[in-house]
């Protein structure tokens, strides 16, 4: 099942949705009559009974169309009409595990930061909600940044409260996975201590396009990340190569914090960072540049750099 968040010029407020196919989106409060709520972490407090309503929902909605053909009840939505959001708008936490390729270690040290070493357990780089924007939003060049890089991360959102989560059991917990682009400015960053700062811009995490559960997404140590910009492939690697995967970071920070729905984790980045190319400046983004954020089965994640005063 592949869940959006969305916001539509025929609603005053963004909704939830559940994606027939590949054009249409179904809108859960009004075909579920009020009972759904219209954003993802309330959905996910209702627990497993919400996911069964919408999947029922949703193939009720297919069984129609395939008999009565498109449907017109205002409940169902062409994807060209809609805008989509980042699948959660309001984590109270989004953890954005670090080093955790060694490829990405490499990369590091070869540039001189001798200090980069494998961790032995998942390190973590908050960002704060205010990074969040959804598919095709606009990234804007922050006002005398110089050094706008990009990361491409597999993300999976919690989906219910949890402590001490066994890392065999992660199902239990991972609402499902989506895409994630960690945006820095590196000059910030590479300060002492300015690692929190570059990473927290306004819009500095795109995260999307949609959430896809478990079940229909392939396996998350299996998944191969890819980075475009302007078209060019920029970083390609498996999540089979990651040092820490879904539930080993799972048990791990489980048993130092309590976890709440709509909890975001990212899960690092592999080689190919703009700032550590030969030509650093050729490869650093600037306004105009497009990225995408890819998995096959989770779709493509884009924005667009604009200026600030655009």
């Amino acid at each position: 099942m592949r869940l959006a968040s969305y916001s539509h010029p025929s609603r005053q407020e963004p909704s939830l949705g559940v994606l027939l196919n590949d054009e249409f989106v179904l809108d859960l409060p009004s075909a579920s009559d009020g009972w759904m709520p219209n954003n993802l972490r309330d959905f996910l407090r209702l627990g497993s009974p919400a996911f069964a309503k919408a999947e029922a929902l949703a193939a009720d909605y297919q069984r129609r169309q395939s008999t009565d053909g498109q449907l017109t009840d205002g409940r169902v939505m062409a994807l060209a009409d809609i805008r989509l959001l980042p699948p959660i708008s309001d984590p109270g936490k989004i953890l954005c595990v670090a080093l955790n390729f060694q490829s990405h270690i490499d990369e590091c040290q070869a540039y001189g930061m001798d200090f980069i070493q494998r961790t032995p357990f998942p390190l973590l780089a908050p960002k704060m909600p205010n990074t969040l924007i959804g598919h095709e939003g606009d990234v804007v060049y922050p006002e005398g940044g110089e050094q706008l890089d990009y990361e491409v991360e597999l993300a999976f959102i919690i989906s219910r409260h949890c402590r001490n989560v066994k890392a065999a059991d992660w199902r239990d917990y991972v609402a499902g996975f989506t895409l994630s682009t960690d945006l820095c400015l590196r000059e910030i960053a590479f300060k002492p201590f300015g690692v929190f700062e570059g990473k927290n811009y306004d819009g500095f995490l795109p995260l999307g396009p949609y959430l896809v559960t478990p079940d229909e997404a392939p396996s998350p140590h299996e998944m191969v990340v890819t980075m475009h910009v302007n078209g060019e492939q920029r970083q390609k690697e498996t999540m089979a190569n990651a040092f820490f995967n879904v539930g080993e970071v799972l048990e791990y920070w489980s048993a130092r914090m309590t976890l709440e729905a709509g909890d975001v984790f990212t899960l690092g980045t592999p080689a190919g960072v703009g700032i550590f190319h030969e030509n650093p400046h050729t490869m650093l983004l600037k306004p105009g540049d497009v990225i995408e954020s890819a998995v096959e089965g989770l779709g493509v994640l884009r924005n667009r750099i604009v200026s600030h005063d655009s």
